[in-house]
């Protein structure tokens, strides 16, 4: 997908999370969510930048293994979802890439930002910062990304990341921590016991 035109989009989740609940006597919970989207847009392609934008619908269901009152994110839901990409090479050894979503469902938003210096052909390597949440949870997190060579027009890449992660709850609920523990895996982010995946066609 070298040239301009109409794209379709489709994508799913699949994933576990376990947080502390504020609800007296509730304590741990873990949680399942699964997520399915199909949205349609365009692509604008040029020599060195990619800008792309997506809408569609998206429906969730999340599980929880108890009650939980301090937790509204519950159920199945079905609502809109927006998409904005952009991949642009400012010179020959630079990057800058981007992906920004959001869904009505629950007021879910996922944004991303790479910034790359290439190392050898077409790899590049630098910081990215993420930021994600929903009506129940809000994070942001910081690392660096090696990304690999574009698989096509829409910006996407192979590549891999070490993200430091950093806590930032938007609400009194769950922290995703227990006292004198090490931090447990958070939602959006699979940890090997969630998948995601988005297919551009």
């Amino acid at each position: 997908m070298d040239e301009s035109g109409v794209r379709l989009r489709l994508g799913g989740l699949l994933g576990q999370y376990t947080y502390v609940s504020i609800s007296p006597g509730v304590g741990e919970v873990e949680g399942n969510e699964a997520s399915g989207a199909l949205m349609a847009g365009y692509e604008w392609v040029t020599q060195n930048a990619t800008f792309a934008i997506y809408l569609g619908g998206e429906f969730q269901n999340r599980r929880l293994n108890k009650v939980d009152p301090s937790n509204s994110v519950v159920g199945n839901s079905a609502g809109f979802k927006t998409s904005v990409d952009f991949h642009v090479n400012p010179t020959s050894y630079t990057m800058l890439s981007g992906n920004m979503t959001y869904s009505t469902n629950n007021n879910a938003y996922y944004t991303r930002f790479k910034a790359g210096l290439k190392i050898s052909q077409n790899i590049f390597v630098g910081p990215e910062v993420l930021f994600l949440g929903d009506n129940f949870y809000g994070q942001w997190r910081a690392g660096a990304h090696l990304t690999g060579a574009k698989l096509s027009g829409n910006g996407g890449a192979a590549g891999c990341r070490r993200t430091m992660v950093s806590d930032q709850p938007a609400r009194e609920a769950g922290e995703n921590r227990r006292q004198s523990r090490a931090p447990r895996p958070l939602r959006r982010l699979p940890n090997g016991r969630g998948r995601g995946a988005e297919r551009t066609v």
